[in-house]
């Protein structure tokens, strides 16, 4: 069965699913903005959070890893493709991952990933998958460390393969 919610200016309700999800409906003149997060304790959320809020037209962006996005001078990076010697992946994730599931720290010095304390690679690039929805880009690191650091776009790719 389904319920409908009216929710007024300035009210607020929340909504609590699986996995820690919080789905929190904000009250608006003209409707009402969603935020979607997942908290831990002692502040701060896993994976990412969605919001509506500020968007005139009710669209909402997705912040990857909001607490745990770690910032370089090339934007702040969500995750990792980690590429062996001949540039295939043989790891991928994200820092949530690393963290709360597999229980280990995540840290880049000076482009460098260090996952538990090892060494996973030098930054070569960061991939942005959508600018207009997406907030967060994912390191991609390779065992060498590159000369410059390409920074790139979803559009970036779809050229370069026409």
């Amino acid at each position: 069965m389904r319920k409908e919610i009216e929710v007024g200016a300035g009210e607020q309700v929340r909504v609590v699913g699986r996995g820690g999800w919080v789905y929190d409906l904000i009250g608006t003149e003209s409707g009402a903005d969603v935020e979607v997060s997942n908290p831990v304790e002692g502040g701060g959320e896993k994976f990412f959070t969605f919001s509506t809020v500020g968007n005139p037209y009710g669209a909402g962006k997705i912040v990857q890893e909001r607490t745990l996005g770690i910032s370089t001078e090339h934007g702040r990076i969500v995750g990792a493709l980690i590429l062996d010697e001949s540039g295939k992946i043989v790891e991928r994730f994200s820092w949530s991952n690393a963290v709360y599931a597999k229980r280990q720290t995540v840290e880049i010095v000076a482009g460098e990933l260090f996952i538990a304390g090892a060494s996973k690679g030098h930054l070569a690039a960061a991939f942005m998958p959508d600018k207009n929805r997406l907030d967060g880009l994912v390191g991609i690191f390779k065992p060498t460390k590159s000369e410059t650091v390409k920074v790139l776009e979803m559009e970036d790719l779809l050229l370069a393969s026409i």
